[in-house]
């Protein structure tokens, strides 16, 4: 390699594109919440209304005492929908970034690989092996029973 600064720039290159993903996880999983929050709000906001609205039109003082009565009923019915619906929502968001972190986390692993080969000239498999045996050699001085060829301490097989 006649270059010897086109490793570390492409290790920082696969480092940044890892970071500009993980970045783009978080603020998509930020809206989801942030757009489940203002449905809330808006629900919310549309409900109390209502209630005030009919408060308003009523005459009727026997509707107005069972008034209280109708608005705890129908306040218990939305908060039971409101925590199926954080669950939900919970879940996707969830699901979404682990998805998104692990292809993230293997794009990574493959750019890190293949800029590891290309500046060793190996392919990427011997480049990943010489990259981790130091490690595996402390391992095994530390631990015998973990094994000095490095399979037993995080080794890829790819």
């Amino acid at each position: 390699m006649s270059d010897p600064t086109a490793l570390p720039l492409q290790f920082l290159k696969a480092n940044l594109v890892f970071q500009l993903e993980v970045g783009r996880l978080l603020r998509q999983g930020g809206q989801h919440w942030a757009e489940f929050a203002a449905r809330a709000i808006g629900e919310e906001i549309g409900q109390r209304d209502s209630g005030i609205r009919e408060l308003l039109r009523s005459g009727d003082w026997q509707a107005l005492s069972a008034l209280p009565a109708g608005a705890l009923c129908r306040q218990l019915q939305q908060r039971i929908g409101d925590g199926q619906d954080l669950a939900r929502t919970a879940t996707i968001a969830q699901k979404t970034f682990a998805e998104g972190l692990a292809a993230a986390v293997q794009a990574w692993q493959r750019a890190s690989a293949e800029a590891l080969a290309a500046g060793t000239g190996a392919g990427p498999e011997a480049a990943w092996r010489a990259m981790i045996e130091p490690r595996a050699r402390l391992m095994a001085a530390i631990d015998p029973t973990s094994g000095a060829d490095g399979q037993g301490s995080g080794a890829r097989d790819d």
